[in-house]
């Protein structure tokens, strides 16, 4: 994780208040195709609400912009409507239906 951190190309921003993390979103950069995909956003549910998850997607794009990204996606359940619902608001479309994916069993880390 400390790497990962470390890693200018992928972007780990934090929200914090009264020295406390309220929030942060993790995007993997892939600087040869010039794509990123959204890991991770996350807000405590008390500071929902208050354009904190907005304001990291801003940053997000400030800093992906300057890598000179020029695709960012995400993954999502179909169901998650609160997430796409998100996501749609803050300027993304749905590409695509179809998602394959294959977990592993042994832990990896």
């Amino acid at each position: 994780m400390v790497d990962c951190i470390k890693n200018k190309q992928n972007p780990i921003l934090i929200a914090k208040e009264d020295k406390q993390i309220i929030g942060f979103i993790i995007a993997n950069y892939n600087s040869c195709f010039k794509k990123a995909i959204i890991e991770n956003i996350f807000v405590k549910p008390e500071h929902r609400g208050k354009d904190i998850g907005e304001t990291l997607l801003k940053r997000l794009f400030e800093k992906l912009t300057s890598l000179k990204c020029g695709y960012v996606c995400f993954l999502v359940e179909e169901n998650s409507s609160v997430v796409i619902d998100f996501y749609a608001s803050n300027g993304f479309n749905k590409r695509y239906r179809l998602c394959l994916a294959r977990f592993y069993s042994k832990q990896i880390f």
